[in-house]
């Protein structure tokens, strides 16, 4: 099952270093120094100014920052913040890692998956689910070129 998981995120998305046999050794040091810790927990909304902020000033007095998630992901807008900070961050050479400890859905998948390091609890849910315009429409390969021809 859980090369089952690990094959389709690769297929997906390039996700190869998702830690599924994950020892208690691995993870212990992950949240434990506030100063370097991000924490997502609940949706995602315009909290994410604030975190994709303190993630900079983190950045900038440690070479890893850690983020714990705990979110039915949120607000694609303010997600992306976030992300875009994580990959200034990153670009930088601060190493990002990530443990979910009970869920990341949605956009809080997207967040996941934007980082250096991935951990997964043994009973975390991870969702990742297609693009959606205003959660009515699947955003379809073939949707996606409708909407962006040239209609001349």
């Amino acid at each position: 099952m859980r090369t089952a998981i690990k094959s389709v995120m690769t297929m997906l998305l390039g996700i190869t270093t998702i830690a599924c046999n994950v020892r208690a050794s691995d993870i212990s040091d992950i949240g434990k120094d506030s100063s370097k810790t991000i924490v997502i927990q609940g949706p995602i909304v315009s909290n994410a100014v604030r975190l994709a902020d303190d993630l900079v000033k983190m950045s900038s007095e440690a070479d890893t920052v850690d983020i714990l998630i705990n979110s039915p992901g949120g607000s694609v807008f303010a997600g992306f913040i976030f992300i875009n900070a994580m990959e200034v961050v990153r670009a930088r050479g601060t190493k990002i890692r990530c443990l979910v400890t009970s869920m990341a859905a949605s956009m809080a998948f997207q967040i996941f998956a934007h980082c250096t390091d991935r951990y997964a609890l043994p009973k975390a849910l991870l969702l990742w689910h297609p693009v959606r315009i205003s959660g009515e429409v699947t955003l379809t390969p073939q949707l996606a070129q409708s909407i962006t021809a040239d209609p001349r």
